[in-house]
C-alpha cells in the first residue's frame, strides 16, 4: 500500500494522524507539502512501512528537516532516542473562539480522554475562563505532548495573539454550532460565519501571518439535530471557500 499527497490542503493535519492507523502501509510520500509541520511518532511504528518522502516540506519542525532528509531509519532512531531520553516532543496549539464556545471543555476532555463539561458564570465577566490566556498540557502519544494556549473569548483579547508568534503552532478555532445556528437564522449564514469564524481567524493571522492552516472544532453538536449539524457545517465550509 502506498500513499502520496503533494497538494496543500487544510486536512493535511488530520490525514497524517489518520494514516498512522494503516497497518499495511509500505510507502508514504508527502513531498513538497508546505502545510505539513509534524510527523507523529505512531507513523514510524508501522511495521510494513519501508520508505518515506518529505522532500520540500519546508514547514516541517518535528522531527527537524535534517532528520527527515535522511529517511525512515533516521526518523525511527530520532523517536527511539527521544522516548529513551524521557523527553517529550511539544506541540503548541493556539485555541481561539467566542466566549463559551467550549474551548476549556475541549482541552480538559483531551487531557482526561473523556468528555468534560466546564461550568461558567454567565453574569460574572471576571470568572476563571476570561483570563487573557491559559496554558495547559495534554499527552498526545508516547513521545509527544500538546501544549494548549487557550485565549479568552472576548474580542478585547485579540491583541494577545502575538504571544503565539514566538514559535510555529497549530491554530485551533472552536465554533459553537448551536450559536452559529441561531445567528444564521437571525442574521443570515454569511453574517453568522463572520461572527463565529472569520473575525477570529482574521485577527489571528493578522497578528501571526506565519501560522499554518487552522483546525476547526464544532462544539455543542448535541444541541442541534444531526440534519441541522450537517447542513450548518457545509454552510461554513462553502462560505470559507468563497
Amino acid at each position: 500500500m502506498c500513499f502520496r499527497r503533494t497538494a496543500q490542503n487544510t486536512s493535511t493535519g488530520f490525514l497524517i494522524y489518520s494514516i498512522a492507523r494503516l497497518e499495511n502501509l509500505e510507502e508514504l510520500d508527502f513531498s513538497w507539502n508546505s502545510s505539513l509541520r509534524r510527523i507523529p511518532i505512531s507513523i514510524i511504528g508501522l511495521a510494513k512501512l519501508t520508505a518515506v518522502n518529505f522532500e520540500g516540506c519546508r514547514s516541517m519542525t518535528s522531527p527537524p528537516q535534517a532528520v527527515c532528509k535522511q529517511g525512515l531509519p533516521a526518523l525511527r532512531k530520532y523517536y527511539t532516542d527521544l522516548v529513551k531520553s524521557g523527553k517529550k516532543n511539544f506541540i503548541p496549539v493556539t485555541v481561539i473562539g467566542q466566549s463559551m464556545a467550549g474551548k476549556t471543555s475541549l482541552i480538559r476532555s483531551m487531557q482526561q480522554t473523556r468528555r468534560i463539561l466546564s461550568t461558567r458564570d454567565c453574569v460574572n465577566t471576571l470568572d476563571e475562563a476570561t483570563k487573557v490566556f491559559n496554558v495547559s498540557e495534554a499527552e498526545f502519544d508516547e513521545g509527544s505532548k500538546l501544549v494548549f494556549h487557550d485565549f479568552g473569548g472576548q474580542a478585547i483579547y485579540h491583541f494577545a495573539y502575538p504571544l503565539s508568534s514566538r514559535s510555529q503552532f497549530v491554530p485551533m478555532l472552536v465554533v459553537d454550532i448551536a450559536s452559529f445556528n441561531r445567528l444564521a437564522k437571525a442574521k443570515g449564514v454569511d453574517a453568522a460565519c463572520e461572527d463565529v469564524c472569520f473575525d477570529w481567524l482574521s485577527h489571528l493571522y493578522l497578528s501571526c501571518p506565519q501560522a499554518g492552516h487552522p483546525l476547526v472544532v464544532f462544539s455543542h453538536s448535541d444541541c442541534v439535530s444531526s440534519k441541522v449539524l450537517k447542513a450548518r457545517m457545509k454552510e461554513q465550509k462553502d462560505a470559507t471557500e468563497r
